[in-house]
């Protein structure tokens, strides 16, 4: 099972070309996660950074892009996991955006972030809490 959500395309997010600039792509992603923990998680991300004291900094990512995202309407995100460890995952985060020629929906970009659960106050790596690991397997898909 996935977890999906609309992201709409700001002005602020395009060049002078039209099409989305590639670094708001990955910020695109991180406000899916963020939607993640807002729908589904025990609080919302910034919160549970602020009382539990955890993060989850990205330590990898990769990313493809199939074609371009355009001020053109939302991009949907979906998301799932992989690889869940003690105090690491890999998040999948694939964009699609509906086609100006056809409305169809096409796949623009993937990207995996590997993150790791760390202790804010101390920067270091720390078991992933119970209630967050529910969250992630329930998006889990084999490696």
């Amino acid at each position: 099972m996935s977890f999906q959500v609309e992201i709409p395309v700001r002005f602020a997010d395009v060049d002078a070309a039209g099409i989305v600039y590639y670094p708001r792509l990955l910020h695109i992603c991180h406000q899916a996660f963020e939607e993640l923990y807002q729908q589904r998680g025990p609080v919302p991300y910034h919160q549970w950074c602020q009382e539990a004291r955890l993060g989850f900094p990205t330590r990898r990512l990769e990313a493809d892009f199939q074609a371009p995202v355009q001020h053109a309407g939302p991009v949907t995100v979906e998301v799932t996991t992989s690889q869940l460890g003690n105090s690491s995952v890999c998040f999948h985060f694939v964009g699609r955006q509906n086609s100006l020629e056809d409305d169809t929906p096409r796949k623009c970009f993937s990207v995996c972030a590997w993150k790791v659960c760390v202790d804010i106050d101390q920067f270091e790596a720390t078991p992933i809490p119970d209630d967050v690991r529910a969250v992630l397997q329930s998006i889990e898909v084999p490696s």
